[in-house]
């Protein structure tokens, strides 16, 4: 879960700080094809880099619950095995 945590919080950083570049980016336009390109390229790479995030996201979670699962599995055999042994 700290692995899933810090890469939130990794993300969020860099998408905050992209964001405030694409922000200055739109400051300094001087022609309104200027603002609405820097604009469109702004929200592609929010939309790009939402999507990246949830897929990087979603494949940490699978890997923690597939590694959980294992745990609890081994554990339930060893608690099986020792019931077995004691009976």
């Amino acid at each position: 879960m700290q692995e899933v945590s810090r890469e939130v919080v990794d993300r969020s950083q860099k998408r905050l700080q992209h964001n405030i570049d694409g922000l200055q980016s739109l400051a300094r336009c001087r022609s309104m094809t200027d603002f609405v390109e820097a604009q469109t390229t702004l929200l592609r790479d929010n939309l790009e880099q939402t999507v990246e995030n949830s897929r990087r996201l979603a494949e940490l979670t699978i890997r923690i619950t597939e590694e959980a699962t294992r745990t609890v599995t081994e554990q339930a055999d060893k608690t099986a095995e020792r019931i077995r042994r004691a009976a």
